[in-house]
């Protein structure tokens, strides 16, 4: 008796330690972990819903700023100068004498050659009136000899009075002289081609820039190009007016130039040889996905971004293009519809638990 009564109890302990066992393995959690995922409370993000946008790309290269109208001037005759009619840095228009050289001699040479071209013209007037008064009295052969003789000594005397003129530099049009050479003074002796003084027109001021070779195809004459000096903001506006037809056959690059759009504000600003940046938007247009830059986070491996789907947060991996503003180029890993998150991120890891605000 004692015996079945001690089999039944044991018995009873083993079935009770089965149901135990069985109620632990079905209702207690597998692990901590899985645990504290129940009990975590959901983290609170904003997200903004990714489309695309029309985009015309922007280069930005350095240009060097230069005056489209710039001429040196030089000594066109030999000879002592005699005359300076300007002072470094003088505002001179067109036509106004700016150099004298001694003429003294040319004008000898000139007044003879006139005093002979006066003489060949008299007998050839005279030898025309009378070949045209009485057919024979004078051969076509002595009228023609009278003309050559006339035209020749009319050449010669153009000639002499335009070295003449070549004794006075003035200036070929309105602009700004720049020093002059140190080695002219009155008294100077200069040769022909001697370099007396440079003049610009600072109203006529482009920019020079080079850009890659891919874009050959998007650069047109007429096109917009906005300029920036130094670390200024304000920007001044050109025209492309010239594109190289050829490619630099070291950098790969083509040079362009743009003519500069000279209000009464910007002509104190601008002067040649100046350096400035140059932004220009290209015509092409596409579609791109923008991203707050405060939604990137970079990393060991590279960039990446969070994204919210099915209440918790993927991190995914993202290509960068250029910077706009305060946004970037994706140029990769996102798609429309996806929905960034742009609040919260710094407490996020891959697969927490979110929920949008």
């Amino acid at each position: 008796m004692r015996k079945k009564l001690f089999v039944f109890l044991l018995s009873l302990i083993i079935l009770s330690i089965i149901i135990v066992s069985i109620s632990v393995f079905c209702f207690y959690p597998k692990n901590k972990n899985t645990a504290a995922a129940h009990n975590m409370p959901s983290k609170l993000v904003k997200v903004m819903d990714i489309k695309e946008s029309p985009y015309r790309k922007s280069i930005s290269t350095q240009g060097t700023l230069l005056y489209s109208q710039s001429s040196n001037l030089i000594a066109q005759q030999p000879g002592i100068v005699t005359g300076i009619y300007f002072k470094n840095g003088d505002r001179v228009k067109k036509g106004q004498l700016l150099i004298k050289t001694d003429d003294s001699t040319l004008k000898q040479d000139m007044d003879s050659k006139y005093a002979k071209y006066q003489q060949f013209k008299d007998i050839y007037t005279r030898d025309l009136a009378l070949y045209k008064q009485q057919v024979g009295y004078l051969s076509k052969s002595v009228l023609n000899k009278a003309k050559q003789d006339y035209l020749a000594a009319l050449a010669d005397y153009n000639s002499a009075k335009f070295s003449v003129e070549q004794t006075s530099i003035k200036a070929p049009f309105d602009g700004i002289v720049g020093a002059l050479s140190s080695d002219v003074n009155i008294g100077s002796q200069v040769n022909t081609n001697d370099t007396l003084v440079n003049i610009v027109n600072p109203n006529y001021i482009e920019v020079e820039y080079s850009f890659n070779q891919k874009y050959f195809d998007e650069f047109k004459i007429g096109q917009l190009v906005n300029i920036y000096l130094g670390s200024s903001n304000k920007k001044i506006s050109a025209t492309v007016d010239y594109i190289s037809p050829k490619v630099d056959s070291v950098s790969n690059s083509i040079s362009v130039r743009a003519l500069i759009d000279l209000t009464s504000r910007n002509k104190a600003q601008l002067v040649g040889g100046m350096m400035v940046l140059v932004k220009q938007t290209l015509p092409k247009v596409k579609n791109i996905i923008l991203a707050p830059g405060i939604s990137i986070i970079a990393d060991a491996a590279g960039f990446h971004v969070f994204v919210v789907k099915q209440g918790k947060s993927v991190q995914t991996p993202v290509v960068l293009g250029e910077s706009i503003g305060d946004n970037t180029v994706i140029e990769s890993g996102l798609k429309p519809k996806d929905k960034l998150v742009i609040s919260g991120i710094q407490n996020l890891s891959n697969g927490s638990l979110v929920k949008i605000i």
